[in-house]
């Protein structure tokens, strides 16, 4: 009896942690923090839920962007969908008919650095959003927070839903308008 009571604890506690990890997805993430990657912005696929903390596996902006348009493969679009055009944002790869050349571009993510700085740290005539030199003001940073989940723009990603919210959010000027006036 005690060793039937024991297989049985055993199975469930597989069959719990088999259903756990299964119900872990990957998603794209995007966060204000500068990567050794060449870029101001970090980039990173996702892998959530299941009861577990959240992982992370740092990727290029331009693998991001093929990834998010379809064109490679990865764990958080296997179905290879444009994922630009169903979330209603701008970018993908552009053919360059010239030079023969598939070019990815997503504006929005030229625009991100503007919620961490009030000027750009690398061109000091281009001005951002930014309430303070180098991070968003309380403020801000509290607007961030509770639309988005970021609790600091400097260690945390907008991941899953919150990553396209921000991408399609940066694109418009009465959000752009409303987030600079709360400084």
């Amino acid at each position: 009896m005690r060793t039937a009571s024991l297989i049985l604890l055993c199975s469930s506690f597989l069959l719990l942690s088999y259903r756990s990890e299964s119900e872990r997805k990957t998603v794209f993430g995007v966060s204000l923090a500068a990567t050794g990657m060449n870029s101001d912005l970090s980039f990173a696929l996702v892998s959530v839920g299941g009861g577990q903390g959240n992982s992370y596996r740092n990727i290029a902006k331009d693998d991001f962007i093929k990834m998010v348009a379809g064109a490679w493969l990865c764990p958080a679009n296997p179905d290879h969908i444009d994922l630009f055009d169903s979330m209603q944002v701008i970018g993908g790869i552009y053919f360059d008919s010239t030079t023969f050349e598939k070019i990815p571009y997503c504006p929005a993510l030229d625009s991100l650095w503007k919620l961490r700085y009030n000027y750009n740290p690398y061109q000091p005539n281009e001005n951002g959003w930014a309430g303070e030199k180098y991070k968003p003001s309380a403020k801000q940073a509290t607007y961030l927070h509770d639309n988005y989940g970021v609790y600091n723009v400097l260690n945390d990603f907008f991941i899953d839903s919150n990553c396209w919210k921000i991408l399609r959010d940066v694109c418009n000027p009465a959000w752009i308008a409303h987030y600079k006036s709360s400084k």
